[in-house]
């Protein structure tokens, strides 16, 4: 049973049970942008990555905040999952190297155009502190930015997993990030945003749960991010 209380001026949805919520979220999946549906804190972030020709496919700002668009479960730190235009091994080659410095058969694969992009993404993610691991399909990875519990620690109160103040590293370096992202070239005037749980779909069937929203275009030609 689904239940409404207020807070403020806002009225909240709780849930009984995951099912609940679970279909509050897939609501109206075949009309919704996938854009209007990306966590609103990090939502410029993957536009400057689409921007730039980095493809995203999930992500999640690592916190709950005001006025969530959808019922979601956040991760402990801000996360975005990336479709990889190269090997995982020339991904882990390129992390091993000090940054700026790359191996023969990096270089090689570097001269192709979206693989220039993704290097020195990795050099302004790194210069950043945010984390980079491959994911096991070895086709996919990641950037976590995993900091703000050294940056300051606050204490827990009221039985709540999150602090009140613990959005604040987390939110400086999505920030700052895109920030950073602003600085480099537009890759194409247009990018499709493509949601991530449209490939989980076709894989894993209707024992997927979570319904894919629609893909938009971002017209970079028309809008400035």
């Amino acid at each position: 049973m689904e239940l409404l209380r207020t807070s403020g001026n806002r009225t909240m949805r709780t849930y009984t049970n995951t099912q609940e919520r679970l279909a509050q979220l897939n609501k109206d999946a075949d009309t919704r942008s996938v854009l209007d549906c990306i966590d609103r804190p990090i939502r410029p972030l993957i536009v400057e990555m689409n921007r730039i020709g980095i493809m995203t496919r999930f992500s999640c700002c690592g916190y709950s905040y005001d006025g969530e668009e959808e019922p979601k479960s956040h991760a402990e730190n801000p996360n975005i999952l990336i479709l990889s235009p190269v090997s995982s091994e020339i991904i882990n080659e390129i992390l091993r190297l000090p940054p700026g410095l790359w191996s023969e058969k990096t270089l090689e694969v570097y001269k192709q155009p979206s693989v220039e992009i993704f290097t020195t993404f990795l050099e302004v993610v790194r210069s950043q502190n945010w984390f980079i691991q491959i994911m096991p399909n070895k086709t996919e990875w990641g950037i976590v930015y995993d900091k703000w519990k050294t940056v300051m620690t606050w204490n827990r109160c009221d039985n709540l997993h999150e602090a009140i103040h613990d959005y604040e590293a987390k939110l400086f370096a999505i920030v700052a990030l895109t920030g950073a992202l602003k600085k480099l070239p537009t890759y194409k005037e247009r990018m499709t945003l493509i949601d991530g749980n449209i490939s989980r779909k076709k894989y894993f069937g209707e024992e997927w749960l979570v319904e894919p929203k629609q893909p938009v275009m971002l017209d970079f030609s028309k809008v400035e991010v």
